[in-house]
Parts: structure tokens; C-alpha cells; sequence
């Protein structure tokens, strides 16, 4: 899966191991944050527990998922290389925002996606959508004004609706507060 920060990868991993039956929250899911345990010692531990079986009746298999997988080393890639190819009763799944620093040889193995970010027009609908669950009362133009000010990202969509609701109803703090988190950041 390849996309912006905060396009979805990592939810559309979760739902298609869910569609193969297997708990996102469950011992069959295996998420690994390669910007944290990247290197080839915990990719070699992952990959004694590749093709064994799932650990739930319900699982057709195990799924392993590698986020920010542009962040693994060139060994730990090449590592993976069979295992992606061969693995039985394993599905592996790579999300990264950097797909050029993903080796060539595990390329070729993987079906690529690419996540697009959500329209101004879908992220708008969405928003809506979750300020009706999460009961905020919010217009029309302020969901335009969140909409432009998440630049697509819809994870930062849903922080600007908290921070609507944390401050009363005003558009321009929620943005200011985001504002302020990617300052800090850089």
C-alpha cells in the first residue's frame, strides 16, 4: 500500500485481514513498525512465525504488517524476499509514504496500491459523517474550512474535528491547534 501520511493504509490493512478473518487486535495480526524494529534481527524473529498456521478457527491465515515499511534496511528487505513469495497461510502487507526505497526485488513480489487521498467533496462527506457519530454540531462552512485545512490528510480531518469540539465550535483554533502540532514537529 502506497500513499500520503494519513490516506488510510493502515485502516485498509486492517480491513482486509478482517475480510480474511483474521482480529486486527489478534494473535494472527502481526503489525510492525519498521521505523522502530527495522532492523534484521526482528525480521528474522518475524519470519520463523511466516507460513505457520493461524491461531484462530476462524483465520484463513496470518497476516504480517509491515507499516513504514520504506524505513526496513536493505537487508531486512532481502530477507523478505521469499517469505513474501513463499510464505504459506501468510499474507504480508507493506504501507509505506516512500515506495522508491523499497527494494525493486520485493516490488516485483507484492501487488502494489496506491492510496489516494481523499476529494475536498469525499473528505467534506466524511467529515460529516464522523461530527454526526461523535454528536458535533458543526455548519457548513466550517466543514469547509477543516476540509481545506487538512490538505487531504484525513487523519489530521478527524484531529481538527476533535479540536472543533474542544474549542466550542471555532474553526479557526481547531486550525490554529494543528497548526501548532506540525511547528512543534519540524
Amino acid at each position: 500500500l502506497a500513499g500520503a501520511s494519513g490516506s488510510g493504509k493502515t485502516c485498509l490493512a486492517r480491513v482486509y485481514a478482517s475480510k480474511m478473518g483474521v482480529n486486527p487486535k489478534g494473535m494472527d495480526f502481526r503489525e510492525l513498525n519498521a521505523s522502530n524494529g527495522r532492523g534484521i534481527d526482528r525480521i528474522r524473529a518475524e519470519i520463523e512465525l511466516m507460513g505457520t498456521n493461524p491461531m484462530s478457527r476462524n483465520a484463513d491465515c496470518r497476516v504480517f504488517f509491515f507499516d513504514e515499511a520504506h524505513q526496513l534496511t536493505g537487508t531486512a528487505q532481502e530477507a523478505l524476499l521469499k517469505p513474501t513469495e513463499d510464505a504459506l497461510k501468510t499474507t504480508i502487507i507493506f504501507a509505506t509514504t516512500e515506495p522508491s526505497k523499497i527494494d525493486d526485488a520485493l516490488k516485483s513480489r507484492c501487488k502494489i496500491i496506491t492510496v489516494n487521498a481523499l476529494s475536498n467533496k469525499d473528505m467534506a462527506l466524511n467529515m460529516v459523517h464522523v461530527s454526526k457519530k461523535a454528536d458535533i454540531k458543526i455548519s457548513t462552512d466550517d466543514i469547509k474550512k477543516l476540509v481545506l485545512a487538512s490538505d487531504g490528510n484525513t487523519r489530521i480531518s478527524i484531529q481538527l474535528l476533535e479540536n472543533y469540539k474542544l474549542n466550542g465550535g471555532d474553526a479557526d483554533k481547531a486550525i490554529a491547534m494543528v497548526d501548532v502540532d506540525k511547528k512543534m514537529e519540524a
